[in-house]
């Protein structure tokens, strides 16, 4: 479907007015489950396809009228698809999936568009090799996409909006892979193609403004064309996309859910002291694949690229001083040699590193604090609500007759509702809201949902022209929806 006839689809989307608008984000649906063994991929991070689709089936029944459901972003998550058509069988079913959606290519061809660096970390962005992984989604939650299906049957719309972690959604041909696998669940073919619809950006509904919310942090942030100038069949990814395909994915079949404990350092200081060897082999491997890709992508992100791998190349600290401890008691030539250093024999040089060695973790959270506050948003609590805000700012589209405007949007994992000041326009209301995620969650400043999955998402219910918040939780062993309980910051 072209760019054209999806903008057709918000029109008709925007003329029917749902009463109803559910918005969920971040599900992170991976590889799932082995149909046959009944065992998880270890980067999986989705296990609530049956609770999914019983909340889809409560706010059926709470409708009388059609409504909408919105996958704000990060639903299907492609960067975690590790796996690679390996063998005549998976070739096969990667063909017969291409030539579903008019690809006619023979498996030979196939089998030689994977490259060795592929097999090590996954199919790059090519969109042949979209279709394989999600296929692979696909097969591994057949319950979310029957539970979609039966959404549509019921009268509902549809509106996916691409975040970071499915920016493939950019291709038509994954677009028609969705549609496509809606009417393999039970939706009419009729139905989903007039009622299901794609956003790559944002999109406006009344008083609200539905964004994933990727494009207001650095490392998230898509640079430029969707795709590479000098190679448009792949797509331009952010530096954090080569995190996750050089580093994360493969720490994570040693600790998973390791990119869901906040901060990530904390977890990787943890694995470092239990798995050394294997860690530090990953993260030398990694940094060095993680540093080309960016330094090739564009000239800007060579300062960040050297700043990620100076920072990985910190964990090794631990393991050189361990090394120089053991050299200094196994080896008296390599002490004398080390002592004989002229700077090293000064009383003062000395003072100075047995203090520094003492004071270290104090001057590091110094210096943490003192670079937050240095960074605090002005608008807001945090970089995300801020960036929003200046984009309603701009944007004369969001602006309108209303005495609420909402910026509803996922990305931080973290469930939430700001008020924000009002845009200059008029003395209307302004609010953030962020649906959080169903992904399992190790916040730092949240014991109370350490190892947790939440099941929340927000819903707007129409009140004459315009739209009403709720944030909500899903308690599926009771069957209802509950609030949530949203701590304000320090």
């Amino acid at each position: 479907m072209e760019a054209a006839q999806e903008l057709a689809l918000h029109d008709g989307l925007r003329a029917a007015g749902p009463a109803l608008v559910v918005v969920v984000s971040d599900l992170h649906l991976g590889e799932g489950v082995d149909g046959v063994t009944g065992r998880y991929a270890r980067t999986e991070n989705f296990f609530a396809d049956d609770a999914f689709a019983r909340l889809l089936a409560r706010q059926r029944a709470d409708s009388s009228e059609p409504a909408l459901l919105v996958l704000n972003g990060d639903i299907l998550d492609f960067l975690r698809i590790t796996d690679v058509p390996a063998g005549d069988r998976a070739l096969r079913e990667w063909q017969a999936a291409l030539e579903r959606l008019g690809d006619d290519r023979s498996l030979e061809s196939l089998a030689e568009s994977v490259s060795r660096h592929e097999r090590r970390y996954g199919l790059h962005t090519h969109a042949s090799k979209s279709v394989f992984k999600f296929a692979a989604i696909a097969r591994g939650h057949p319950r979310f996409f029957q539970a979609v299906a039966d959404w549509v049957r019921a009268g509902g719309w549809v509106l996916y909006v691409k975040g970071n972690h499915d920016l493939e959604q950019y291709w038509p041909v994954i677009r028609r892979a969705f549609r496509d696998q809606l009417v393999l669940s039970g939706a009419d073919p009729g139905d989903v193609a007039s009622r299901v619809c794609f956003a790559d950006h944002h999109v406006t509904l009344a008083n609200l403004r539905i964004e994933h919310g990727h494009q207001y942090e650095g490392m998230t942030r898509v640079a430029g064309p969707a795709t590479l100038p000098r190679l448009p069949d792949q797509l331009n990814l952010p530096p954090g996309s080569f995190v996750n395909r050089y580093i994360i994915n493969r720490l994570e079949r040693i600790e998973p859910f390791l990119d869901n404990a906040k901060p990530v350092t904390d977890v990787l200081r943890t694995m470092v002291r239990r798995r050394p060897v294997s860690v530090i082999s990953i993260i030398g491997h990694g940094l060095r694949f993680l540093r080309r890709a960016l330094l090739r992508r564009r000239v800007g992100h060579a300062a960040l690229a050297m700043v990620i791998v100076l920072g990985g190349l910190s964990y090794l600290v631990p393991v050189v001083v361990v090394g120089v401890v053991l050299l200094a008691i196994g080896s008296p030539g390599f002490l004398d040699w080390l002592t004989q250093w002229a700077p090293l024999r000064s009383p003062v040089v000395q003072a100075v590193l047995g203090a520094g060695g003492v004071a270290l973790p104090l001057l590091i959270g110094a210096v943490r604090e003192l670079w937050r506050w240095a960074h605090r948003p002005r608008v807001g609590e945090d970089e995300i609500a801020a960036g929003v805000h200046e984009a309603m700012r701009r944007d004369t589209r969001t602006q309108g007759p209303w005495r609420r405007l909402y910026a509803v949007l996922g990305h931080t994992h973290s469930q939430d509702v700001q008020r924000l000041p009002p845009l200059g326009t008029g003395s209307e209301e302004v609010y953030y809201v962020n649906t959080g995620t169903w992904a399992p969650l190790w916040p730092k400043d949240r014991p109370d949902l350490a190892g947790r999955t939440v099941y929340s998402f927000a819903r707007f219910a129409k009140r004459g022209d315009e739209y009403v918040h709720e944030a909500l939780v899903w308690n599926d062993a009771a069957g209802r929806m509950e609030p949530p309980v949203i701590l304000s910051p320090e």
